[in-house]
C-alpha cells in the first residue's frame, strides 16, 4: 500500500489474553477511484458479488466491508490466532464503497484445488430465531425440500424460523458432524469439483468423506500437511481468550494447495468474520445449544474433521466408492 496511507495507531501493551491491539500499520480509510478491480477468481462457494480482486496489489483481494469483520480481524491480527487468519490490511473506499483488504490465499496457485468448509453446528445467529411466530411461507419451503417433515399441526399453522432452521441444517451435516463442505473447486473443474448445489446434497458421513477424497486426490504430502495444520489451529482455539470470547456463526475454513507444487503450498485458513459476535461468558464451542447459551459447535466441527481425516481420508485408503450426487 502506498506510505501516504499509511497510520500508526497508539500502542497498547497486551497479549491474546486481554485482546489489546500493538503497534500495527493501520490503513486510513480513503477514497479512490476503481482501479482494476474484477470479480476475484477461482471461489470455492459464495462471495461472488462480494470479493474483488486488485491488479494493482495482485497479493490481496477486497471483500465488501462489515464493520462487524472489520473489527474482528484488526483483533485477531494481534492474537496467537494471526497466523491461521488471511493477514489483513484495513480498510479503502473505492468508488464510494467501502472494503476489507486482505491477503490473497492463492496468490501464484498455477492449479489449485479450493475447498471451502463451513464449521459449525449453528448456522444461524440467536436474533434470527427469536420470534415464536408461525410462518407459512417457511412451511412452503420445508414442504418443497421433504413434504413428510412437517407435523400435521405443522401444517395447519406453519413453522417457526427456528424450526425450519434447524431442519435445514439436519439436511447437510452441519447437525451431525459440525461442519458442513460448501463446494470444491478443482483444476480444469476436474472429476471432485463439486459446486455450492452439489455440495447441499451432501448428507451423509461417506458422502463427505467421498468429496474430501476428491479434493486432496493422491497428494499424500497434502493430506500430512493439512492434517498437521488442523491440529495445529485446534490447540492455538483452545487456548485463545479471543474464540473462547466470540461465538463464530457462518465461518468457514478455507482449505487450497497448487496441483503443481502440492508440498509447500497447502494451507488451511480462518475466514468469513461477519458474524464473530462478542459474548459475556466464555464459551466452550462444544456443548449443546441451547436458546441464550450461544454455543456454536465449531471445535465439534473441527474435532470431526480432524478424526476424519485421520481415519478415512490417507490416500488411496479407506474411502469406499460413495457417489457424490452433484460432483463432476
Amino acid at each position: 500500500m502506498d506510505n501516504g496511507t499509511i497510520n500508526e495507531r497508539s500502542s497498547q501493551e497486551g497479549s491474546d489474553e486481554n485482546f489489546a491491539l500493538k503497534d500495527k500499520p493501520v490503513k486510513k480509510e480513503i477514497k479512490r477511484t476503481p482501479s482494476n478491480l474484477v470479480p476475484f477468481t477461482p471461489q470455492a462457494a459464495g462471495h461472488e458479488e462480494a470479493l474483488k480482486s486488485w491488479d494493482d496489489h495482485p497479493g490481496m483481494i477486497l471483500k465488501k466491508s462489515s464493520d462487524q469483520e472489520h473489527q474482528a480481524l484488526e483483533k485477531l491480527m494481534s492474537t496467537t490466532l494471526k497466523k491461521f487468519v488471511p493477514a489483513y490490511h484495513g480498510r479503502e473506499t473505492i468508488d464510494e464503497e467501502q472494503f476489507l483488504v486482505m491477503q490473497n490465499c492463492l496468490f501464484e496457485l498455477e492449479r489449485p484445488h479450493v475447498m471451502d468448509i463451513k464449521m459449525g453446528q449453528r448456522t444461524f445467529q440467536e436474533t434470527e430465531v427469536s420470534n415464536e411466530k408461525r410462518r407459512k411461507d417457511l412451511l412452503e419451503k420445508m414442504n418443497k425440500v421433504d413434504p413428510k417433515e412437517a407435523s400435521a399441526e405443522e401444517q395447519e399453522q406453519g413453522i417457526t424460523k427456528l424450526r425450519y432452521m434447524q431442519f435445514r441444517e439436519k439436511m447437510s451435516t452441519s447437525l451431525t458432524l459440525g461442519f458442513r463442505v460448501d463446494a470444491i473447486h478443482l483444476p480444469d473443474d476436474g472429476p471432485g469439483t463439486l459446486t455450492r448445489d452439489g455440495a447441499r446434497k451432501l448428507s451423509s458421513k461417506a458422502q463427505v468423506e467421498k468429496a474430501l477424497a476428491g479434493f486432496l486426490g493422491n497428494h499424500r504430502s497434502v493430506w500430512t500437511a493439512i492434517l498437521e495444520r488442523l491440529k495445529e489451529l485446534r490447540s492455538a482455539l483452545e487456548e485463545s481468550a479471543w474464540f473462547r470470547g466470540h461465538e463464530l456463526v457462518g465461518s468457514s475454513l478455507l482449505f487450497a494447495f497448487d496441483d503443481e507444487n502440492p508440498s509447500t503450498t497447502a494451507g488451511v485458513w480462518m475466514i468469513d468474520f461477519a458474524h464473530a459476535n462478542p459474548v459475556s461468558s466464555p464459551l466452550s464451542h462444544r456443548e449443546e445449544w441451547q436458546p441464550g447459551n450461544h454455543e456454536d459447535g465449531y471445535l465439534t466441527g473441527l474435532d470431526c474433521l480432524i478424526s476424519m481425516w485421520e481415519e478415512s481420508l490417507y490416500p488411496g485408503g479407506k474411502v469406499d466408492d460413495v457417489v457424490v450426487e452433484g460432483a463432476k
